[in-house]
């Protein structure tokens, strides 16, 4: 039995009465709305309770029977459960640990007319946040469905971003696995990064990225189903709990997700490289990638990352090794010659050119002030072992260099050129100096460069420090030209296939016309020679190099 404070309305007017008061306190931001399920066998007092919930600004519903709430705690998340203690049929404290096991953090309540200590205990053991005997009146159920709601809020929400932080995700995750688990149901992990926040911390300041932030939740929040949980994981990463989706279905999601971020018009946007705010999403599955939480989300991350290595604005899924990895194993003579071959020359080569690379360390330092050795980040595969088998991955390392700039040079000239080489812009192009597709990621003129990195550059020896990168195993005498981070952020999908191969320091491209040959040109040789990769091939590479280099083709 309820006491009324106050006269008693129906139900399709406190309802159109508790949408206003939503939408009101939503806009005044003062007050939090939640999804109540109500349970109770007295049709009367649970219809009178629902509409004095939605009349307050919540989202309520309500049920008959222990067996109906149950399946809807199934089919959708509540944050608050009102449920009689004593029903016929299932007990109130059987939805009380149902809705604990579906979801660790949703407050319950009880109610009964009943009441005893042995009853209160038992069910406050079980996770209900408060106990209510009838009769009670509505302003002490407000006060307790205002105390619960909090709560929830409090223990749950990310208190930048309003939605669940990593605690609450991983405990929702172990409850969402335990399920999968009992009912032999798949579950997707989604693990979100922003590609280019950084961008609006320098440009704008920090309160400007945690608002980029705030919008990105909120977008998520409103772009997945009723029943998918979407969490601050760290910094600028987010992670999505898909339930009852395999992963052919997470990548799906993934995908349409990425592009609603980049069709979405943020604030200040524009400050991005891209012009547009782009995310990357590592994708896991369980039980094919992982069988318990933290590695599930490990695997997701790892995802990510690779996704941030190729550029960003991409989705990875776990497991999803480059082809080098089947082609490592089906060419292992090949490429075990192929190593034995760089650590020999390469070795041979730095002993018998070290007085030299001495003379010109010399140079270099009395020409301009600043190192002698230039060193950027690279992208090319690592090979890792995982559960005793061997796999590659995309990954970034350091590339040497003998320096051929002043120090402290700006780069953003080369990116722009970068840019403007694979957007086939051809006015930027023009507008940074070069007037032909003939030089490969070079500026032509560039006041940067020392009188000695001139010489350097037209005799190529400003890349002999390569061979540390050979010896190290992160390249090879022969493959591709290693990629700048920077320029693979700009790439197609066919461009990516370049990077499915060791990288090395001369290759196709370099005996074919070097940089008189355009990017395009450049990416179709590297192409071929993945495809055609062998230890004669790679020889007859390095024996034509020499007169390439000799004849002076790679100037610039």
């Amino acid at each position: 039995m309820i006491r009324s404070s106050s006269n008693g309305r129906g139900t399709i007017k406190a309802s159109k009465e508790g949408m206003e008061s939503r939408k009101r306190a939503e806009k005044e931001g003062g007050h939090i709305s939640a999804r109540i399920l109500v349970v109770d066998d007295d049709e009367v007092e649970c219809r009178v309770l629902e509409s004095l919930l939605v009349g307050a600004g919540h989202q309520a519903q309500s049920c008959l029977s222990s067996q109906e709430a149950i399946a809807k705690l199934k089919e959708d998340p509540f944050d608050l459960v009102i449920t009689d203690l004593k029903m016929p049929g299932i007990h109130g404290l059987d939805i009380l640990r149902e809705a604990k096991e579906l979801d660790p953090f949703c407050e319950v309540i009880v109610i009964t007319a009943c009441a005893s200590v042995e009853s209160a205990v038992e069910a406050m053991k079980l996770g209900a946040c408060d106990y209510i005997s009838r009769p009670f009146n509505v302003d002490q159920m407000r006060r307790v469905v205002d105390k619960a709601v909090e709560k929830r809020r409090l223990l749950r929400v990310d208190g930048s971003t309003e939605i669940y932080d990593r605690r609450v995700f991983y405990a929702l995750l172990e409850a969402e696995i335990a399920r999968s688990h009992r009912y032999a149901r798949p579950l997707s992990v989604l693990m979100m990064g922003l590609d280019d926040l950084k961008a609006y911390d320098d440009t704008l300041g920090h309160p400007a990225g945690g608002a980029m932030l705030q919008e990105v939740a909120c977008l998520l929040r409103k772009s997945v189903r009723k029943c998918d949980v979407v969490a601050r994981h760290e910094g600028d990463k987010f992670t999505v709990i898909l339930v009852e989706t395999n992963k052919m279905g997470a990548i799906t999601a993934a995908n349409r997700l990425c592009r609603l971020v980049k069709e979405t018009d943020f604030e200040h946007d524009d400050v991005s490289p891209h012009k547009t705010l782009t995310i990357s999403i590592g994708v896991a599955g369980y039980p094919t990638d992982a069988a318990e939480e933290v590695e599930l989300v490990s695997k997701a991350d790892q995802a990510l990352r690779e996704g941030k290595t190729l550029g960003g604005n991409l989705v990875r899924t776990a497991g999803q090794e480059l082809a080098l990895t089947r082609t490592y194993h089906r060419k292992w003579l090949y490429f075990l010659c192929k190593r034995c071959m760089d650590i020999i020359l390469s070795l041979l080569f730095l002993i018998i050119t070290l007085p030299l690379m001495l003379l010109i360390a010399l140079l270099i330092k009395v020409d301009s002030p600043g190192p002698v050795f230039f060193k950027q980040e690279r992208v090319g595969p690592r090979k890792r072992s995982i559960g005793g088998q061997q796999r590659w991955e995309l990954s970034t390392f350091i590339m040497y260099k003998f320096r051929t700039m002043y120090h402290d040079c700006n780069p953003r000239i080369h990116q722009q050129l970068v840019k403007a080489l694979i957007r086939r812009d051809e006015d930027e192009w023009a507008r940074l100096g070069n007037h032909t597709e003939s030089v490969v990621k070079k500026v032509s003129n560039d006041p940067r460069i020392t009188r000695v990195g001139k010489v350097l550059r037209k005799t190529t020896i400003d890349e002999w420090p390569q061979l540390w990168n050979v010896l190290r195993g992160e390249m090879s005498l022969v493959g591709p030209r290693p990629a700048i981070v920077y320029e693979v952020a700009e790439y197609e999908p066919r461009h990516r296939r370049r990077l499915e191969t060791i990288p090395g320091c001369t290759g196709f491209w370099q005996v074919s016309g070097w940089n008189a040959l355009g990017f395009e040109e450049m990416v179709e040789l590297d192409i071929q020679y993945i495809e055609h990769q062998s230890l004669w091939l790679d020889i007859l590479i390095l024996l034509r190099t020499v007169p390439a280099v000799l004849l002076r083709k790679g100037g610039g």
